[in-house]
């Protein structure tokens, strides 16, 4: 997305989501969109995509991370549990779990999340990084 043309992009989600309320897609657009100090504005479209469409698993990973940058640890672990629990297939959520448990010094769980991000997606580069430097 082009920086300067901010407004334009944020009219356009806004008459997206004013045409079909119920597109999943576009709130979490609309997350793209908010600043990163505004996580709490950001989980409240993560709530209403998922309220759109509970089995969007990515959304999950999403609101996994924004909780997690808000220090709200278990809600986090519960929102990429509930990812997995979507599409264990998806090697970004099992990642971010190991980035958490390793944040929470869980290092077994974190070593189990990083193995499984690889095993899923093996050019996973950053899954590497983590598992080594943990």
């Amino acid at each position: 997305m082009n920086l300067g043309k901010f407004k334009e992009a944020q009219d356009l989600f806004d008459k997206i989501i004013s045409i079909d309320k119920e597109s999943a897609e576009a709130y979490v657009c609309q997350v793209q969109m908010v600043k990163n100090d505004s996580l709490h504005q950001a989980i409240q479209f993560y709530n209403k995509s998922i309220e759109l469409d509970p089995n969007y698993f990515r959304v999950y990973n999403l609101k996994g991370n924004a909780l997690a940058n808000l220090g709200k640890c278990e809600e986090s672990c519960e929102c990429y549990q509930k990812s997995l629990e979507l599409n264990h297939h998806f090697s970004m959520t099992h990642m971010n779990l190991g980035i958490l448990c390793s944040n929470l010094g869980r290092k077994e769980e974190a070593l189990q999340s990083y193995n499984r991000a690889i095993q899923q997606d093996p050019k996973n580069i950053l899954a590497y990084h983590n598992k080594g430097i943990y």
